[in-house]
């Protein structure tokens, strides 16, 4: 049976670029006599390279995410809430009410 499609984020990340981050062997050259092998850059420099050109988009989105999840735990929280604060104030009143009737 299939199943009907969750809710996908308005924007996904596209690959646009493809990018071969396996180092050329270092006995074979590039086909051309003369030329050196292209240089390719290690893992760790396309890491950072990606996450320079993500880090305001990634940011965005984060701070929707964070957003949106705060919200749907507070709405989660907030019966809890009122009924936490329902009991206090309840409490609250049978103190005074019994404080003045000692009073009295």
């Amino acid at each position: 049976m299939p199943t009907a499609p969750r809710n996908l984020p308005r924007f996904l990340p596209t690959l646009t670029e493809v990018v071969d981050v396996v180092p050329p062997h270092p006995a074979r050259d590039n086909g051309v006599e003369g030329l050196k092998p292209s240089r390719q850059p290690d893992a760790d420099a396309l890491v950072d390279l990606v996450m320079a050109r993500l880090d305001g988009p990634l940011q965005a989105r984060l701070r929707e995410a964070v957003s949106r999840l705060a919200v749907e735990h507070f709405r989660r929280l907030e019966p809890l809430l009122r009924d936490e604060v329902d009991a206090i104030v309840r409490q609250a009143v049978d103190e005074a009410i019994a404080r003045e009737s000692a009073r009295v």
